[in-house]
């Protein structure tokens, strides 16, 4: 094996490692997490805490969400983060079709982010992406829903990001440097042939 190919073998072995520890500490990070925000939902004494506890823990997975409770047939916003919608928002379950479903199904349900399925309020038309809706259950009713939204836009090296989304983007990018690598070395042979 010739220099070029010895160092290229160990800066792969070098960032493979690096991206394990990265992935191994996101793990650990997130289980804390997790523990913590379990912890909080289950000491809370009132909507205002749990609904608090809830949008917590959802702004560390997702850019944009929202608590809605289910108020008869109206959605009735009580938390959001990151939605350019007032704080008195509601939305009439009728006019807001992927909410129904969720909400009929008592199941989380996946939902392009339109305007005909999500409300005009919180779509994309542009750029809809997904929205994924969560029915918190209590007993056999729905008493609220969970709104997360798939922003593919999301500038994931902006500071209202979590450390979170870095240290992901870090590990899915270990497949990537495989892929380079290969390319680099196909290079490197055409160019050793000619």
């Amino acid at each position: 094996m010739n220099f070029p190919d010895r160092a290229w073998e160990e800066l792969k072995r070098e960032l493979t490692s690096l991206s394990l520890q990265a992935e191994k500490a996101a793990r650990s990070e997130l289980t804390k997490e997790l523990n913590q925000s379990i912890r909080r939902l289950r000491q809370y004494q009132g909507e205002r805490e749990w609904s608090s506890a809830l949008i917590d823990a959802l702004a560390r997975f997702t850019p944009q969400a929202a608590v809605f409770e289910l108020r008869n047939d109206l959605l009735v916003l009580r938390r959001q983060i990151n939605l350019d919608v007032p704080e008195d928002f509601q939305i009439p379950v009728s006019s807001a079709p992927a909410f129904r479903s969720a909400i009929e199904a008592k199941h989380a349900i996946v939902a392009l982010r339109s305007p005909s399925e999500v409300s005009e309020q919180l779509s994309r038309p542009a750029a809809p992406g997904r929205a994924h809706l969560l029915p918190i259950v209590n007993g056999n009713r729905v008493v609220a829903v969970v709104f997360a939204a798939d922003d593919l836009d999301a500038d994931l090296n902006g500071p209202e990001l979590s450390e979170k989304f870095r240290t992901e983007r870090l590990v899915a990018r270990r497949g990537q440097i495989e892929d380079l690598s290969l390319t680099i070395r196909t290079q490197a042979w055409k160019g050793n042939r000619s």
